[in-house]
């Protein structure tokens, strides 16, 4: 019997991003979804989810349900995947960071930007998981499952021990 898919949160910004950053973000979500309809993961993408009679709600009405949806994803997750800017991202995100290691979920950084970028000091304390957006989308989509199993597996010994 296989064990069960790894649910994977992915923080990355959702608006007042630009085409090329839309292109980036499609690299990732596309390994992701590889490893989702493999069965291996379960993926959950805040921008895939909308709250049913949206249009007949106030703002904050609205900003409460998908804080709320965000917020049990986030807490049914083994790993969340953050697509980090540096200081060119967005509170959103940042704050889906913070929250997740607060959480203790295990948490996979990509650098999405160039690699003189400022990166958040706070963003960098989230995470000793590392990895650029060219590496993670270069390698195959085992090595990709790998990393989420062998790294987790090493982190539960050093919370453990």
């Amino acid at each position: 019997m296989s064990e069960r898919p790894l649910k994977i949160y992915l923080a990355a910004p959702v608006v007042g991003v630009s085409d090329d950053v839309i292109i980036e973000l499609e690299k990732i979500k596309h390994v992701l979804r590889t490893l989702d309809k493999r069965g291996q993961i379960e993926l959950y993408d805040p921008k895939k989810h909308g709250v049913p009679n949206a249009w007949g709600m106030s703002m904050s009405e609205w900003a409460r349900c998908i804080f709320t949806l965000d917020v049990v994803a986030i807490d049914n997750a083994d790993w969340v995947v953050v697509c980090d800017y540096g200081r060119k991202g967005t509170a959103g995100t940042a704050w889906e960071a913070g929250y997740a290691f607060g959480k203790g979920k295990k948490v996979l950084i990509i650098e999405m930007a160039k690699a003189d970028t400022d990166y958040s000091v706070m963003m960098r304390g989230c995470s000793s998981n590392y990895i650029t957006k060219e590496r993670f989308t270069s390698v195959t989509i085992d090595k990709a499952m790998d990393f989420f199993v062998e790294r987790g597996r090493q982190l539960q010994k050093e919370v453990l021990n």
